[in-house]
């Protein structure tokens, strides 16, 4: 009897704890219900408050807003099973996306006091809650679509304006996190993503043109102290530092089409671009492999693993991959230029001028083109002079060498003037004619490039 007694009280105690507990649930989920309320309450007071201009009220509100779907949210997320528990991550993406709103609004002639670390994390937690609201969603599923698309509308306004304005990078950033809004309801906009990833990789381009005329100057070993030599290099680091870490943005946003087969290997080819960029060759090898498998014999997976191993540096890699490149593509002209240029650097004249002519051959106004086998040419006749000069007295080869370079200081001035017909105010090109020509005799010719290049 007692020990029956001694049970029946345990049991009995422990169903007061169960109801107790069960009822404290009930009025946590109540009371999180009414925050859900007040923060809606709040929210619908900010739209008046901007159109009155009044910034400081409405983030004022907001911030409120705010405080009650933040308390709101961690209680869904302890208690993922309730019911209508997605209207708290819809009004939390709605929330903070007015925040963004409201910052960017309250700074709109003041663009540089925009914080935008903080815009960033607000609209990174307004992605999040419509992530996970829409997989758990029933009722509000259709606003939260509704409400992640106006979000891209918003970004994709300011990734515009950046643009236009040349804030490449900021620009990646906003069309970025306008295809993360697309992506938060299960739509991969790749639109979004190729913009994000061409203004990342323009920005990385804008940070490498940067560097360039501080680097000239840190060259510069004979007419620089160490202090400023030091000064200029750190200063190229930083825009290097710029430059990868931009291209690296952009193979990120570029892996996102590469992974749904955007046109094929097109997303891949163009994140190996962007690693190539960085100078993360790993990388940029190892998504062209993974392309590859998904497209063999890809052409355009085949020229971009030349342009990697030309950012390399690696010469005799890109001649075989530019050999295999051009199997799948023989009147392909920007490989024959590829392999033109190798054998120039190379200083195989003979091959880099037969690859460069079989270039203008197949795409006769390439500007590029032109100026390379002009350039080629140029310094090749320098080269056979040099040579002439060098031999023996009495050599029956001098005359030949001879001749051989003035045909190729002819053939030089030929492609070179081709060249300036496109690009008529390139001072380097102008300076070789006028040198040219006054070494071929052609005085009249000479003065009116010397003329030309006064003029500038």
């Amino acid at each position: 009897m007692h020990l029956k007694n001694k049970v029946t009280m345990k049991m009995t105690l422990k169903n007061v704890g169960l109801v107790l507990g069960l009822t404290a649930i009930s009025f946590s989920g109540l009371a999180q219900k009414n925050k859900v309320t007040d923060a809606a309450l709040e929210y619908n007071k900010i739209d008046g408050l901007l159109y009155k201009q009044d910034f400081a009220g409405a983030k004022a509100v907001a911030t409120t807003a705010k405080e009650y779907i933040d308390e709101s949210y961690e209680w869904a997320k302890a208690n993922p099973t309730e019911k209508k528990i997605d209207k708290i991550y819809y009004y939390k993406g709605k929330i903070y996306t007015k925040l963004v709103s409201i910052d960017i609004a309250m700074n709109a002639q003041t663009p540089e006091n925009i914080n935008e670390e903080e815009i960033t994390a607000y609209f990174n937690t307004a992605i999040t809650a419509y992530d996970e609201g829409y997989d758990l969603a029933n009722k509000y599923k259709r606003d939260i679509e509704t409400s992640a698309k106006e979000t891209a509308g918003i970004m994709s306004f300011m990734a515009n304006q950046l643009y236009e304005a040349g804030e490449y990078g900021g620009a990646g950033e906003a069309f970025e996190m306008a295809g993360k809004c697309f992506s938060a309801i299960d739509i991969l906009d790749s639109n979004y993503y190729y913009n994000a990833g061409l203004s990342y990789r323009n920005a990385g381009d804008q940070a490498s043109k940067e560097a360039e005329p501080h680097k000239k100057i840190a060259d510069m070993a004979d007419d620089l102290d160490d202090e400023m030599r030091k000064e200029k290099l750190e200063i190229v680091k930083s825009y290097l530092d710029k430059r990868d870490e931009m291209y690296k943005k952009g193979a990120r946003a570029f892996e996102v089409l590469a992974k749904a087969d955007y046109r094929g290997a097109t997303g891949a080819v163009l994140a190996a671009s962007c690693y190539a960029g960085a100078k993360d060759f790993e990388k940029a090898h190892a998504t062209l492999y993974a392309a590859e498998k998904k497209f063999p014999g890809n052409l355009d997976i085949l020229k971009q693993r030349v342009d990697v191993y030309l950012a390399q540096e690696n010469d005799e890699a890109a001649m075989k991959a530019l050999d295999d490149a051009i199997a799948a593509d023989p009147e392909n002209a920007v490989l024959y230029y590829s392999i033109g240029s190798i054998q120039m650097k190379l200083e195989n004249y003979e091959e880099a001028e037969k690859a460069l002519m079989k270039s203008l051959e197949l795409d006769g106004k390439n500007v590029n083109t032109q100026y390379q086998l002009g350039a080629l040419l140029y310094n090749w006749s320098g080269v056979l002079a040099v040579e002439a000069k060098n031999l023996p007295l009495g050599d029956p080869n001098v005359s030949k060498t001879e001749q051989k370079a003035d045909q190729k200081m002819k053939d030089a001035i030929k492609y070179l003037e081709m060249y300036l017909e496109s690009e008529p105010n390139d001072k380097y090109v102008l300076d070789n004619l006028y040198k040219a020509h006054y070494k071929q005799g052609n005085e009249e010719k000479s003065k009116e490039y010397k003329a030309r290049l006064d003029a500038l």
